[in-house]
């Protein structure tokens, strides 16, 4: 990582809390967390004061109450968990009054955070949710919060940061259309030189394209259509744990074949079976012997799902969701299967389904570059079921529900 690159992303957040002489920060982020290179830099390169924890109270909240009280302290800067520890506390235990900016960044925030922490502080004091990767300094996204919209199902990844940008593609390297999925790509002049002494992971990680050089995140997005930038979760089985990336991979491969019991004072802490070594088979239930059945039926329920919401669309062809309709009429034997268990069975989110859904629509309403689109293998109609695991029977039943998008289209 340059100094020219970090020191990007620190004047822009500097000069969005116009930070000056009379602010000060606690540090409660550590000092191995990116988070600190701000409260750092950021801080004191603004005149202002920096408030250290110290090492036997940097998890003690209510330590840090009293020296947010004692130091005035105006800016806050930590992953969620930490400022969840913060309000945890009793309210008349804590003066947090003197807050005028929070930042929080690293894991999932709660959509009533901000207004949590705005009752305890002042309703003046700014929220601000940040993203974004190491390898592209600290941050690269920000999305103020104040009122929460109806539509907010999550705190989205909001705007790019200036002189940062982002792309949402496709298998393929092509920028996929608003409110469809993809890998999502961080570039601009926050973006690390590489990865130390490792030039096959950084040429893994970091494109050099006609468009610029761009780091491919790993995380799965979407662009609203009006610029918020969405975050979606993993590609792969990376998950954060208080600001920590943690691999499941590595975790199922090192239990993969061991059944291990910690035990201390009677006291059980850990126990770790993998069904390989499990004598008795978990208890089965309805939506397990289904899966074992014929994991088409759970497939046939999600489709059933997306093409019923899909007819209800006045705005897509009538005679396309005619034939949807017809089809739907085959299906009642499907019709049984609560649709929560058919989503868990295959790996499946709520999210998920919605984000299919508005791929179709779009699809069907839009004829821009639609010949592209259907032979995408992401944005393809097809994918409604070629996403999930077994589809051999579900393409064959939808073919000739999808032929006539084909030919509208063209």
């Amino acid at each position: 990582m340059s100094h020219k690159a970090a020191i990007n992303t620190i004047t822009a957040i500097t000069q969005l809390l116009n930070l000056n002489t009379q602010d000060a920060l606690l540090t409660v982020s550590a000092l191995d967390f990116d988070l600190s290179v701000f409260d750092v830099f950021g801080l004191l390169g603004a005149g202002a004061r920096l408030v250290i924890v110290e090492q036997q109270d940097n998890r003690d909240a209510n330590q840090w109450a009293d020296l947010i009280a004692k130091h005035h302290i105006t800016v806050w800067n930590s992953a969620p968990a930490l400022l969840e520890m913060l309000l945890a506390l009793p309210e008349q235990q804590t003066k947090l009054s003197s807050l005028r900016a929070i930042l929080v960044s690293g894991d999932w925030i709660a959509l009533d955070l901000a207004k949590r922490i705005k009752q305890r502080a002042n309703p003046q004091c700014a929220f601000y949710a940040l993203g974004g990767a190491t390898e592209a300094g600290i941050w690269s996204n920000i999305q103020q919060v104040d009122q929460i919209p109806v539509n907010w199902h999550s705190i989205p990844y909001g705007k790019p940061l200036p002189n940062q940008a982002y792309r949402v593609i496709n298998e393929y390297g092509h920028d996929v259309p608003d409110y469809v999925i993809g890998e999502i790509l961080i570039g601009g002049d926050s973006l690390a030189n590489g990865y130390r002494h490792d030039p096959k992971l950084t040429s893994q990680h970091f494109l050099e394209t006609d468009s610029g050089r761009w780091y491919k995140t790993g995380d799965r997005g979407r662009y609203w259509s009006d610029g918020t930038l969405e975050l979606l979760g993993r590609i792969d089985q990376q998950v954060k744990i208080k600001g920590q990336r943690i691999e499941l991979g590595e975790i199922e491969a090192a239990i993969d074949s061991a059944c291990a019991l910690a035990i201390k004072e009677k006291s059980l802490l850990a126990a770790i079976i993998t069904p390989a070594l499990a004598k008795e088979p978990i208890a089965s239930n309805y939506l397990a012997e289904t899966l074992a059945l014929d994991s088409t039926k759970l497939e046939a329920r999600i489709t059933i799902e997306l093409v019923q919401s899909l007819s209800s669309e006045i705005s897509i062809n009538l005679d396309l969701r005619n034939k949807w309709q017809e089809w739907l009429k085959t299906q009642q034997q499907n019709f049984t299967l609560p649709l929560d268990e058919a989503l868990t069975a295959l790996n499946w989110t709520t999210t998920d389904l919605i984000t299919m859904q508005q791929t179709i629509k779009e699809i069907a309403l839009q004829n821009t570059e639609a010949n592209l689109l259907l032979l995408d293998k992401l944005l393809a109609p097809q994918a409604i079921a070629s996403q999930l695991p077994e589809t051999k029977a579900i393409l064959a039943q939808l073919k000739p529900l999808l032929d006539p998008l084909i030919n509208n289209v063209n």
